[in-house]
C-alpha cells in the first residue's frame, strides 16, 4: 500500500462528518413544509458531491484532463439542474 498518497484520518473523518450533517439536512428538508423545498434538497446534494469532488478523490491533485471533464460533467449538471428547477416552479406556479 502506498502511504505516501493517502489521505490523513482527521481529513477523512472531518468529510465524512460534513456528509452526514449534510444527510442529515437533507433529510430534515425532506420531511418540512418548506418553501422551495426541491431548491434547498439541490443545494444540500450539490454540497455533498463537492464534499466528494474535494475531499475523496482529491480533484484538486489530478491532471488538467481530469479537471477539464469534472468542469465539463459539472456544467452539464448545472444545465440538467436548471432545467429540472424551471420545470418545477412551473409546475408550482401553475
Amino acid at each position: 500500500m502506498n502511504t505516501e498518497a493517502s489521505m490523513p484520518v482527521p481529513r477523512l473523518l472531518l468529510a465524512y462528518g460534513a456528509g452526514l450533517v449534510l444527510l442529515v439536512a437533507t433529510i430534515a428538508i425532506s420531511v418540512s413544509p418548506l418553501p422551495w423545498r426541491p431548491l434547498w434538497m439541490f443545494s444540500c446534494a450539490t454540497l455533498e458531491a463537492a464534499l466528494v469532488l474535494g475531499c475523496f478523490i482529491e480533484l484538486q491533485r489530478s491532471s488538467p484532463l481530469v479537471k477539464l471533464f469534472a468542469l465539463g460533467t459539472l456544467f452539464w449538471f448545472v444545465i440538467l439542474f436548471g432545467m429540472t428547477l424551471m420545470d418545477l416552479y412551473q409546475r408550482m406556479e401553475g
